[in-house]
């Protein structure tokens, strides 16, 4: 599952449609509570390195540039 994630995010072309890939991922891991207010790498921190969340990370530096 997690390299579905992983593909989803890395086609994604706008950070709406990148939100709605992390806020699935967050909803099937039971986070969305606790990564609100968050960035996408402070909640990866927080998890302890999550490779899904720094991936969203990354492309969202990319797609917003």
């Amino acid at each position: 599952m997690k390299a579905a994630y992983l593909i989803a995010i890395k086609e994604a072309t706008t950070s709406t449609e990148l939100d709605i890939i992390v806020d699935t991922y967050l909803e099937e891991i039971g986070e969305v509570e606790s990564s609100r207010g968050e960035t996408y790498a402070e909640t990866a921190a927080r998890l302890g390195g999550d490779e899904i969340l720094e991936a969203a990370e990354t492309r969202w530096f990319e797609i917003e540039g």
